[in-house]
């Protein structure tokens, strides 16, 4: 699940080299957990006992949650992952409190949180600079992202562990 217009290059394999194959194009689910649900409902497939999707990444928890109620509606991540039962990995961003929900009851695997603390001391010292008349970054740690006026903050993960 992306966002329209974003973009995912990945290449991924699993522990043997084996190329993991995307299933379908970007799937532009515009942040919303409907149409998330609506997507995979529409791509996910089992044919003889094997699901043709064996991993979902999503940009937010809204359209994870969706994701996880098409898999649901299929009989995946309905036990939880260490209940064992059909399930699907389903990760997304945000931390909300419903998909720690999820994650803690092992529908979903895991979430990342926007560190807010790290994102406001980038705000002030940026805010401060422009106010002393310097350069955005000058005396600061940050950069910017290569060809583009964006700084990247890491996320914190969150899993039930």
């Amino acid at each position: 699940c992306v966002p329209e217009g974003a973009k995912c290059e990945l290449v991924m394999t699993d522990k043997d080299g084996n190329v993991l194959v995307r299933v379908g194009a970007d799937q532009p689910a515009n942040w919303d957990s409907a149409t998330a649900n609506n997507m995979m409902g529409s791509l996910f497939r089992v044919q003889n006992g094997v699901p043709n999707i064996e991993l979902v990444l999503c940009n937010n928890d809204d359209m994870a949650l969706g994701v996880i109620s098409a898999l649901q509606a299929k009989g995946y991540n309905t036990k939880g992952s260490r209940e064992g039962g059909a399930y699907i990995p389903v990760f997304g961003v945000d931390a909300l409190a419903t998909a720690m929900d999820a994650i803690q009851n092992g529908q979903m695997q895991g979430t990342v949180k926007q560190d807010g603390d790290a994102m406001a001391r980038a705000i002030v010292a940026i805010a401060a600079n422009v106010m002393n008349g310097k350069t955005f970054l000058e005396g600061t740690d940050y950069a910017f992202e290569q060809g583009v006026r964006k700084l990247r903050i890491p996320y914190s993960p969150v899993n039930a562990e």
